[in-house]
């Protein structure tokens, strides 16, 4: 039988819709994923009040004639487009992007004026990372209704990761006058942080924190703020509050120890360190200092200054998938930044959180695919690799992925059998021929 192929009780080949085949095939994968992992980290309803593309999609969905809570230049009022959208959000939760794309542009010939449109083709880009494209969507939201709520934001989340801080405070000010809540005034405190107004910063977390006292994020955030200013006591205070809030994050661990550390609470800060460190986040080098190890301090010093910008990143990541739990592109996001940081169980766990949300999506398969492989389970890495070609042939990476797993196994001619089936679709992929030529050689 050909690899990744379905074969039925009889023996016949069958041809399930995708829903048959991820739900059988992911069903027992995700049982044994899921079993023993702890809740993951801001998993549960968030606090903020903002609408999000989750609230979106559902009202989509529910072929309501208005969407929940907007004005009437937001009112879906042809049956036909509502079928447009309604299709454009199930291709979306498979991660065929390009039909999603397809059925907003067709939707958009009956309503061009509709807002929804633009801002359901942003969030399609923005899974994609087409960020150009994304923000001239969201624009187009704005032009046509310009209360609409978080498209500013989401352009000045762009413009952020960009580097452009001006252009995203801006974007964040526009935003706070149509809706304004905790975690968009920590956007607006870190965006002031990148721009050296200290004073500005300091006050929008201050905000932030009138706005929701239970925010943790906001409060490891503005304890980094005052540890940076050299204003330790309350720096340790806000970072205290933050771990009261989430005991087991791992950054907040890293927070307590390194400010306890440094108001000379060693045997304190050392059981918070250690914790840090066994999440895999971080070395402590305040423990090796602690020893007189100079070297290595200085060495684990460097390492924390290249983590505490990966810490930022994830700490924003978590913040985003609070605000918007149903939000298929933070806990993929957030997933890659832990795999990055080499914490894989986290990085499945959120994966795992994406696909509860949308099982059908591929991309969000692959991703747990690559993440089981990575931790060395490699059979069910392999049985997920199949159950994606399965509902879609010509997913190269899969294929790509595949051939990579049988090659932990030793298994180099079905590796090399992937590969081949990889290029038939795309040519040219790097990845494919580069393993073909080094990997498996035709002598392996």
């Amino acid at each position: 039988m050909e690899e990744g192929a379905v074969a039925c009780c009889s023996g016949t080949r069958t041809n399930p819709n995708l829903g048959q085949v991820l739900m059988l095939k992911f069903a027992r994968i995700s049982i044994l994923v899921v079993m023993g992992f702890g809740t993951l980290l801001w998993v549960g309803c968030s606090s903020e009040n903002s609408s999000s593309e989750g609230v979106r999609e559902s009202s989509v969905r529910s072929g309501s004639a208005q969407e929940a809570g907007a004005g009437g230049s937001r009112r879906v009022a042809d049956s036909t487009v509502k079928t447009f959208l309604i299709k454009g959000s199930k291709a979306l939760e498979r991660g065929s992007y390009q039909r999603a794309l397809t059925l907003a542009d067709s939707a958009e010939k009956y309503e061009p004026n509709l807002p929804l449109i633009s801002f359901f083709r942003g969030s399609v880009y923005t899974e994609q990372q087409k960020l150009d494209a994304a923000r001239k969507a969201y624009q187009r939201v704005v032009e046509l209704d310009s209360t609409y709520p978080e498209a500013r934001l989401k352009m000045g989340n762009i413009e952020f990761d960009r580097g452009k801080f001006r252009t995203a405070l801006r974007l964040y000010r526009e935003e706070e006058k149509v809706s304004t809540t905790s975690a968009l005034h920590v956007k607006i405190a870190r965006t002031y942080e990148k721009l050296g107004v200290s004073d500005s910063a300091r006050m929008a977390y201050e905000e932030a924190l009138a706005l929701d006292s239970t925010n943790a994020n906001a409060h490891m955030m503005y304890g980094q703020f005052l540890e940076d200013r050299g204003e330790l006591g309350a720096a340790l205070t806000q970072s205290r509050k933050a771990l009261e809030l989430n005991s087991e994050n791992a950054n907040y661990q890293f927070a307590v120890g390194s400010q306890l550390y440094r108001t000379g609470h060693l045997e304190e800060a050392v059981k918070h360190l250690k914790r840090a460190a066994d999440e895999r986040l971080l070395h402590s080098a305040a423990q090796y200092r602690r020893l007189g190890r100079e070297e290595d301090a200085n060495y684990y010093l460097a390492r924390a200054d290249s983590a505490r910008q990966l810490i930022d990143q994830i700490s924003s990541a978590q913040e985003r998938a609070s605000r918007n739990p149903k939000d298929v592109s933070s806990w993929m996001r957030l997933g890659g930044l832990y795999r990055e940081a080499g914490a894989f169980d986290r990085a499945l766990q959120a994966f795992e959180r994406a696909a509860r949300i949308r099982p059908r999506n591929l991309s969000v398969q692959h991703r747990i695919a690559e993440v089981l492989l990575k931790k060395g389970h490699t059979e069910d890495a392999i049985q997920r690799f199949r159950a994606i070609l399965d509902a879609e042939r010509s997913f190269v990476d899969a294929w790509v992925g595949l051939g990579r797993a049988h090659t932990t196994e030793g298994r180099c001619e079905k590796a090399r059998r992937a590969w081949k089936r990889a290029l038939t679709y795309q040519p040219n992929n790097a990845a494919a021929k580069a393993h073909l030529n080094d990997v498996c050689s035709e002598g392996g």
